[in-house]
This record gives structure tokens, C-alpha cells and sequence, in this order.
């Protein structure tokens, strides 16, 4: 179905000219808040979805002009019947329920969520479409920084792993494919070879002897610095870190976990300090920021304990104790705090 935009902006002069340094969220609210349409066909925006149009103008970066027009596409276009909606709705949440291959940050899931509660899944499904174009963008200049020159560089390498024994095609859909879930991943926790071997499963695993994979998954590791810097610190903290925990407390510990001197986190590396707190979230979903002010040590901690300072909203919220010279990063969150 064709559909033509009519956007009207108010004509320049001295009182409605906008600032030259207008930022990009200013210019998508000019494109889409107040927007008069019109449809060839006679169809036009319903009240309710012009209100939701200009609700995603203002999500900013969140959303902006992209993700109002694949709404609008949604609108006119879907043919999708009431069944299939909640099908799709209910395939959607198995999928981000899983935080090695959800496509959505943080932020992102907080608004999808959002959405279907509001009882917005005809905002929800575009929206999901739109995150995975963000990702998908993000990943590509990530591993492919020159395009299709280094997309051909990966399948040749890819090729020459396997010997050949598949042809460019196919070679391409791997590597693709292995890219994204390499990325995704290393978002929120390690990119191991068991993971890469779970995703080539269904579809490629065949062509793989253990060397070849060994190999292609040195490759995207090569390609991706979050996944690389999780992978070396991993086997540095085997190496020096033999007197370290595996749990998720230190086992001598004792007092409130992370914001008591005595029960510091444990964490592998002191770059999983990094990691640990770029996932952490309070309660109500909020980021946090953090300023490490020195490492100290606590008479029933045998290693030293690094403190940071802990902000919410700009302002100051706790400390944080954690002891980065352990064989694992723990999973458990402070009181007060999630991880994400």
C-alpha cells in the first residue's frame, strides 16, 4: 500500500526560525510531534495513533523518526490478525528472556516492556523490529568498519578454515550470522566456543571439526574487543588467581553482600569489575555510575578489595566492595540493585 506523508513546518522568520545547533531529537520532534498526515486512499492516523506517534518522537534516541515511520508502516500495512499478535508477542518475550541473543539494551527492553503494558503491541512489534536494526547497525561497525571489503575478507578466512568444503554463499551466512550472536552476547556476558558451538548446531556444526572452530572462533574474537577483553580476562583470572573463590560469595565473608567491607563481590579480573558494574541496575531499572576511589583490605578477606563510589541520577547513593582476584564473576546483585 502507497502512503504519502504530508509534514508541515512552520516557514522560518525571526520568531519561528530554529537554532542551527537544534539536536537531532529536536529535528525528529519537528518531523513527527504535530504532524499533519494524509493518505491517498482516504485512510488517515486515528487519534489514539497520533498520540502514540508523538509519544516515540519523544523517546529520542530510544525511537525518533525510524521508528515512527516503521509504526506507521505497522498501521497501515499489518496484516496481522488478533491470534498472530499475541503469538508474536509471546514468541518475542521467549526470545529476550534470554540475555546471550536478546537484541535489546537495557533501555530498549524497559520501553517494550512499557509498551505492552500500555497495551501498545501494535507499537511493541515495530519496535522490536526497530531494535534489531540498532543492533544489527551497531554490530556491523563493530566487525565490518569498511563494509563489504571486510565482509569479504571474513568469508575468505572463513573459507580458507573449512578448506573450501562450502561454498562463498553459505560461507557468508555463517560468518554473519556467528557475528551477531558473538556481539549480542559479549553485550551482556562472555562469548565462549560452547556458545559459539550452540548456535552453529542447527545449521552448521557439520562443517566444523574442532580445530575449524577453534580457529573461526579465535576470528570473531579477533573482531569484537568487549568479547576478546571478556575471553583473556577469563584465562588470566585461572592463572593468577588460584587462591580465589568460584562462588558467588566470598566464603569467609560475612555482613551485607557488596556494600559491606566484609562480604566484598567477587569478580575474576579487575576488568569484570568493569563488566559487573556496567550491568547493574537498581531496582526500578536506573543505571547507575560509578567512580572507583581505591582498594583497600578487610580482616577476613585475604585479597585486596577494590571501593567505588556509586551515583544514581548524579547523585551520591552507596559504595561498593569488590575483590577482582577471583576464578569467577558472581551473578548475585547488592540489595537495592539488579542485574541486567
Amino acid at each position: 500500500m502507497h502512503v504519502s506523508i504530508f509534514i508541515f513546518v512552520p516557514l522560518k522568520n525571526k520568531n519561528s526560525m530554529k537554532s542551527k545547533n537544534k539536536t537531532k531529537k529536536d529535528e525528529e520532534k519537528v518531523l513527527l510531534s504535530g504532524v499533519a498526515l494524509k493518505f491517498e486512499n482516504g485512510q488517515q492516523l486515528t487519534g489514539e495513533q497520533l498520540d502514540k506517534l508523538k509519544y516515540i518522537a519523544d523517546m529520542g534516541q530510544a525511537g525518533g523518526k525510524e521508528l515512527g515511520y516503521a509504526y506507521l508502516d505497522f498501521c497501515f500495512n499489518n496484516k496481522l490478525s488478533a491470534d498472530e499478535i499475541k503469538m508474536k508477542i509471546f514468541s518475542l518475550l521467549n526470545l529476550i528472556k534470554n540475555p546471550g541473543i536478546s537484541p535489546m539494551s537495557a533501555e530498549q527492553l524497559e520501553y517494550f516492556i512499557k509498551f505492552l503494558k500500555m497495551g501498545w503491541e501494535d507499537v511493541a512489534i515495530p519496535y522490536f523490529d526497530f531494535c534489531i536494526n540498532d543492533l544489527m547497525k551497531k554490530m556491523e561497525k563493530e566487525f565490518f568498519p569498511n563494509g563489504e571489503k571486510d565482509i569479504e575478507e571474513g568469508t575468505n578466512e572463513l573459507l580458507r578454515i573449512l578448506n573450501h568444503r562450502i561454498d562463498e554463499k553459505t560461507a557468508r551466512n555463517i560468518l554473519f550470522k556467528s557475528s551477531s550472536i558473538c556481539y549480542t552476547t559479549s553485550l551482556n556476558d562472555e562469548f565462549s566456543i560452547i556458545r559459539l558451538k550452540e548456535h552453529l548446531a542447527p545449521y552448521a556444526l557439520h562443517y566444523f571439526e574442532n580445530q575449524a572452530l577453534n580457529d573461526f572462533y579465535a576470528h570473531l574474537l579477533s573482531k569484537n574487543g568487549r568479547a576478546y577483553l571478556f575471553n583473556a580476562a577469563k584465562e588470566f583470572s585461572k592463572i593468577s588467581n588460584p587462591d580465589g573463590t568460584d562462588k558467588e560469595e566470598m566464603p569467609e565473608s560475612y555482613g551485607e553482600f557488596g556494600l559491606e567491607i566484609t562480604n566484598p563481590i567477587p569478580t575474576s579480573s579487575i576488568p569484570q569489575n568493569i563488566f559487573y558494574l556496567d550491568r547493574l541496575r537498581t531496582i526500578d531499572n536506573i543505571a547507575i555510575t560509578y567512580d572507583r576511589i581505591g582498594s583497600t583490605r578487610a580482616q577476613n578477606i585475604q585479597l585486596p578489595i577494590d571501593v567505588y563510589e556509586i551515583f544514581v541520577n548524579g547523585k551520591h547513593t552507596t559504595k561498593l566492595y569488590i575483590c577482582p582476584y577471583n576464578k569467577k564473576t558472581s551473578t548475585k546483585a547488592p540489595k537495592g540493585f539488579k542485574l541486567v
